[in-house]
């Protein structure tokens, strides 16, 4: 017991071993994103919700993309809409 003790004394009062700065090597697994891939987080309400917004990250071509497709839509349901206005004014009318 006596050798146990003094094996664990000595072993806690050796000498630490000298550390390197870690500033002076450079991290090979960091990498800096180009510009085009930077995430941009955006609050984007919740709609039927007056409680908050959900949280939306995506890069500016992404953002971009998401413009593109919304505008889409829009177009796609305002075209599709019947040539004639009158064509069901009520929706009491048979066939509508």
């Amino acid at each position: 017991m006596l050798e146990l003790m003094i094996l664990l004394g000595t072993s806690l009062t050796a000498a630490p071993a000298p550390v390197t700065p870690l500033a002076a090597s450079p991290d090979p697994t960091a990498r800096t994103m180009p510009q085009s891939e930077v995430r941009t987080c955006r609050a984007e309400p919740i709609t039927g919700s007056r409680l908050g917004a959900a949280r939306a990250c995506h890069t500016e071509a992404e953002w971009e993309e998401l413009r593109r497709q919304s505008i889409q839509t829009v177009n796609r349901i305002q075209n599709n809409r019947p040539w004639n206005s009158n064509a069901c004014p009520n929706s009491l009318k048979p066939g509508c």
